[in-house]
């Protein structure tokens, strides 16, 4: 039996090795040395910061904020570097996406086993209308996680609910760091 954290490690590997992840990468770089692609990028990382943190507290940006969003995009739009580091990033989140679906099966299999009883006709119909539909309640569970292991890092704890150990954590601040 092949061992998982491996197996994990190899998935990384070849992902970074991807001719799309190494476009992003290449993307990257190229904002990195433009100025102004780089002032927008910043523009649109606080944006997208402020937006995320008004959701969480339930607002909804005003219309002026709205406005500002817009105009912002249409700078990002014409500005060729941003367009490219975009479509190469929606071209690497397909892979992402699909490799999710594979990895997550399990613990998809899992769920619904504990709603619909064995696997049987119904718990497999259900799963494939759930991979087709593209609802994942895996990702919003492992997103969680995350935080939880990122905000632990960084030594703000945000929920004493999950339990790990310090290997876990060292091992996965390792996976993180490479």
């Amino acid at each position: 039996m092949a061992n998982v954290y491996d197996l994990a490690n190899e998935l990384e590997r070849a992902v970074r090795a991807l001719p799309e992840y190494q476009a992003v990468l290449t993307a990257k770089a190229a904002i990195e040395n433009d100025a102004d692609a780089q002032v927008l990028w910043q523009d649109f990382l606080a944006t997208q910061s402020k937006v995320q943190e008004m959701m969480q507290s339930g607002q909804m940006p005003s219309q002026e904020e709205q406005d500002e969003m817009s105009k912002l995009g249409e700078k990002i739009e014409s500005n060729d570097l941003l367009k490219v580091y975009f479509d190469q990033q929606q071209r690497l989140s397909v892979y992402m996406s699909d490799i999710e679906k594979i990895v997550f099966a399990p613990m998809q299999d899992l769920m619904l086993k504990k709603q619909f009883g064995n696997f049987g006709e119904k718990s497999r119909k259900v799963r494939v209308k759930m991979r087709k539909s593209g609802k994942h309640w895996v990702k919003s569970v492992m997103t969680q996680i995350g935080y939880v292991i990122l905000s632990r890092f960084s030594g703000k704890e945000k929920s004493s609910k999950v339990q790990t150990t310090s290997e876990d954590l060292s091992r996965t601040k390792s996976l993180l760091a490479s």
